[in-house]
């Protein structure tokens, strides 16, 4: 049998399909939470500009369903209020993109927005 002890659970270029461990909503900033399996984490809505992100919700998942979550590149983010261009930005206490502190960046917002529409957000996480 092959070792397959160096391969990576999730590639940097993929997009990974995580297990809700609460109800979530597309495009917030989640995090992981307690019992994922290597490439199957399970995942919540970052609630506090301190949480460790692990990307974007891509859908709505209800309860121990599937979600795709995005890690890279510049996606749709709900904006918690308005933003402008250039702004980095962190969660919300649902999730939200809301203007950050310098210890708190996931991203950088690429265009004006206005509260509640898709932020467009560079991700830096990583």
């Amino acid at each position: 049998m092959a070792n397959t002890d160096n391969l990576p659970y999730i590639s940097p270029a993929e997009i990974p399909t995580a297990i809700a461990a609460a109800a979530v909503v597309s495009r917030r900033f989640v995090k992981i939470a307690p019992g994922g399996v290597g490439n199957r984490p399970k995942v919540v809505h970052a609630a506090a500009a301190t949480d460790v992100p692990f990307g974007v919700s891509m859908t709505d998942a209800l309860l121990g369903k599937d979600v795709g979550v995005w890690r890279a590149g510049v996606v749709p983010v709900e904006a918690g209020t308005a933003l402008t261009a250039g702004a980095t930005v962190g969660p919300d206490g649902t999730g939200k993109a809301v203007a950050s502190g310098a210890n708190a960046v996931w991203g950088v917002v690429t265009a004006d927005c206005a509260s509640g529409d898709s932020a467009p957000v560079a991700l830096m996480i990583g």
